[in-house]
């Protein structure tokens, strides 16, 4: 209150009841799992008057101080100000989830939405072509479209920068959803399990709470950015777990956002430029089974490969040859597989992978008489 004779005494305990309602407020929110830090500076204030207000010296002075009216409106402003600028300048730096927003896309309503930008001059107002996003879920290495329920995968979001805007930080957050589209904040099912992947600088936020409802992986400061210090052509790379779901979810999606920022705060933090990805990922609904043909021969295997050891079962209509090789992506044979001379119908074979084949994806290359039979193949 700017009434006429109020007294540092008054103005100060206000603070203090203030405080403490937003702190009560903070503790409600933190049940729901909206943590909110902005008010610290606030309990600061209350903080120094609780150790000083018994100081008889300095309660005469800044009593003696607010006599004059014009000291006591440019010393409240000086307070409001001061703490306005702090909460401003906290921003998102901690993330925009732990602040109560979800931005990556997943879902519309509340306080989800597409990008970083938030209504509030935070950021840059719209995505920019000048920053590249995109997302990957990784196994063992490579990059796949389907998933095998259950199974732990690595979710990759990267960011370059296009522009000549120096942005030596960012921050991002990365969501998954069942189904291949956004949909409101209501309707949000979320897929699988997110988990941060061991290293510094990420938290995971679950949704659920009134403002949004996808469980999101964010930066819990802004991170560095990975290579070029955040000049032309630099890239800003983290990753994340991600455990599948059950059996019988069917199509999921992920969804990412990235900032890129310079790390001055300054004019709303407007010079930050960020964008968006979003993939759309199938389950393995089949009993992971692949099957080669041609005329005279049929060819099954489990793929992917696990514990180096391919296993064919083997049709042939009628006598004759047949060979296979491993290949890699770069066509290099990397280990000559099998070479028989297989009467009609069916047999089985297990073949064990050499050591030196690392994880990743190969082609089996199988030939008999004058035909040919080429197949991907994951190894694990």
């Amino acid at each position: 209150s700017l009434y006429a004779g109020i007294t540092m005494d008054k103005v100060l305990i206000s603070i203090d009841f203030v405080t403490e309602l937003f702190f009560r407020k903070r503790s409600f929110e933190k049940i729901k799992g909206k943590p909110k830090n902005k008010f610290a500076f606030l309990n600061l204030i209350a903080f120094f008057y609780h150790c000083f207000s018994k100081s008889i010296f300095i309660k005469k002075y800044f009593t003696k101080l607010f006599k004059s009216q014009k000291m006591k409106k440019k010393i409240l402003l000086f307070i409001t100000l001061v703490s306005v600028g702090y909460i401003t300048l906290t921003s998102y730096k901690a993330g925009a989830g732990f602040n109560g927003y979800e931005c990556t896309g997943a879902e519309s309503g509340s306080q989800a939405s597409t990008g970083c930008y938030q209504g509030s001059s935070c950021h840059s107002s719209t995505a920019s072509a000048n920053i590249a996003v995109t997302l990957e879920l990784d196994s063992a290495g490579v990059a796949v479209s389907s998933y095998t329920p259950g199974k732990v995968y690595i979710v990759k979001i990267t960011g370059t920068n296009n522009g000549s805007t120096t942005l030596p930080k960012f921050g991002f957050q990365v969501s998954c959803i069942k189904g291949s589209a956004s949909v409101a904040y209501t309707n949000v099912v979320n897929a699988g399990t997110l988990a941060t992947n061991s290293v510094g600088g990420t938290r995971l936020i679950n949704g659920g709470g009134i403002n949004f409802s996808a469980n999101i992986v964010e930066q819990s400061s802004a991170i560095l950015a990975s290579s070029g210090g955040g000049g032309l052509h630099s890239t800003y790379v983290d990753s994340l777990r991600w455990t599948a779901p059950s059996s019988g979810t069917g199509t999921i999606s992920f969804f990412g956002a990235l900032n890129a920022v310079d790390g001055t705060d300054a004019s709303g933090d407007v010079n930050d430029l960020w964008n968006t990805a979003h993939i759309v990922i199938g389950e393995r609904t089949s009993s992971g089974i692949d099957e080669i043909n041609a005329e005279n021969i049929a060819i099954n295997f489990a793929n992917p490969v696990q514990n180096h050891t391919l296993y064919l079962n083997i049709k042939m209509a009628h006598d004759a040859p047949l060979s296979g090789d491993l290949y890699n992506l770069n066509g290099q044979m990397v280990q000559h597989l099998y070479n028989q001379n297989l009467t009609s119908g069916n047999s089985q074979t297990a073949i064990h992978l050499n050591n030196e084949i690392t994880a990743g994806e190969y082609f089996i290359h199988f030939q008999s008489g004058n035909e040919v039979l080429n197949k991907k193949v994951l190894v694990f």
